[in-house]
């Protein structure tokens, strides 16, 4: 569920830094910017791509491990669920600190 939550930002990430190239490049062509600025957002694009084809390799060894660790023919395909944890019920804190007294 981590690596996957990654992944989205990553691709957020992504989205962006293309953007971002496309309007640097835009300014450079025009004469509104220096070519450090379009050097930038292109580094900055590069490495977010690097990051999210690592990430996703790290996924299918994951995939991989747990396809031999579960001695399968196929690899398994994970399900993911939200985040976010909720708790059906509370506990008032007075019976939190006469349970854990120091």
């Amino acid at each position: 569920m981590h690596l996957k939550e990654k992944e989205k930002i990553l691709v957020r990430t992504d989205i962006i830094y293309t953007s971002f190239l496309e309007k640097a490049t835009f300014r450079f062509e025009k004469g509104a910017s220096d070519m450090l600025e379009k050097i930038y957002a292109e580094t900055a694009l590069s490495n977010v791509q690097m990051q999210l084809k690592l990430l996703r390799r790290d996924v299918e060894m994951e995939k991989l491990r747990w396809q031999i660790l579960l001695n399968l023919e196929s690899q398994p395909e994970p399900v993911y669920s939200a985040v976010k944890l909720s708790f059906s019920e509370t506990i008032p804190t007075d019976q939190i600190l006469e349970s854990n007294p120091q």
